[in-house]
């Protein structure tokens, strides 16, 4: 009896399953990219609703965007040689946040434990920013990157209450 129970059991989840599953992407968000152009990013911020100002500096092409009323920037790195420069990896950084008091090692260490998505760090002058790296490494897709972008965006709004809580 206990047998058949499990037995059961066990159908319903599987002719259950399919219910609980997400639709599969089609088209461009199915598209694996082992790297993106500057360019590819700043579309698809911008098909995202986010402002995305392509700007240069002594190091190359950068992005300036916002999210949560805070600016940040995106920043690629281990880029191809060849144009269009491909590049593997890049990295969201927030501009420095003026915090309502002095933050500390202990308190940016608390962040980090509480949010590992992004990563709180104090620069040379003991302002607070948010950096986190993402890598193409293996191929991603489009939804992938829209998810990492929301991801980021959410945790810039939580690092502004942490730094500066509305008094």
């Amino acid at each position: 009896m206990r047998g058949t129970a499990v037995f059961v059991l066990a159908v319903s989840c599987l002719l259950g399953a399919p219910a609980l599953a997400e639709e599969a992407p089609t088209g461009h968000q199915a598209t694996v990219y082992e790297g993106f152009t500057i360019e590819q990013i700043q579309k698809m911020m911008q098909g995202l609703g986010l402002q995305a100002e392509l700007q240069q500096d002594e190091n190359g092409p950068y992005l300036r965007s916002g999210a949560q009323g805070q600016v940040f920037f995106v920043t690629p790195y281990d880029c191809s040689d060849a144009e269009p420069r491909v590049c593997e990896s890049f990295q969201f950084v927030s501009a420095v946040f003026t915090p309502t008091q002095p933050i500390t090692a202990d308190k940016i260490n608390e962040w980090n434990r509480k949010y590992p998505w992004a990563r709180g760090i104090i620069d040379e002058q003991g302002k607070p920013y948010l950096r986190n790296d993402f890598l193409t490494t293996g191929g991603v897709t489009e939804l992938w990157f829209a998810s990492t972008l929301r991801i980021w965006s959410n945790q810039l709004g939580k690092f502004a209450v942490f730094v500066a809580p509305p008094q």
